[in-house]
């Protein structure tokens, strides 16, 4: 899968001043899908669970992202909110999310987040 137009697998963040090669500010986030509905790849990160499955979660961009320090960059980050719950199968299997994307500074009890995606939907990648 090739990037979205306008971005480029090598400006992801980096603050190269930075101890840890990662910028805790939001850098490099953009709004121009705002409002269109997605379709991303990633790594489940579970916030809420609802009945059998999670229903808030970190769409994260590599296996055990958040799950040690320092995250990822914000603009690798995007929260997701589901309508349904979806039963991870296991942290280690990636997942398609789709929904309704926008950008803004959100901050959860992992990581600071510069995406989200709304009204989502999960599906075995």
């Amino acid at each position: 899968m090739n990037p979205p137009s306008g971005f480029s697998l090598g400006s992801m963040g980096r603050d190269q001043t930075s101890d840890t090669g990662f910028s805790s500010t939001i850098d490099n986030i953009t709004t121009k899908f705002d409002g269109k509905i997605v379709r991303l790849p990633g790594f489940v990160v579970p916030l809420n669970y609802g009945g059998v499955g999670v229903t808030s979660l970190l769409l994260v961009p590599y296996v055990g992202a958040c799950m040690h320090v320092p995250p990822p960059p914000p603009n690798q980050l995007v929260l997701v909110t589901t309508n349904s719950p979806y039963e991870v199968g296991g942290m280690f299997d990636p997942v398609w999310a789709t929904g309704i994307f926008g950008s803004g500074n959100t901050s959860t009890e992992l990581a600071d987040v510069g995406y989200f995606i709304s009204k989502g939907t999960l599906a075995p990648y």
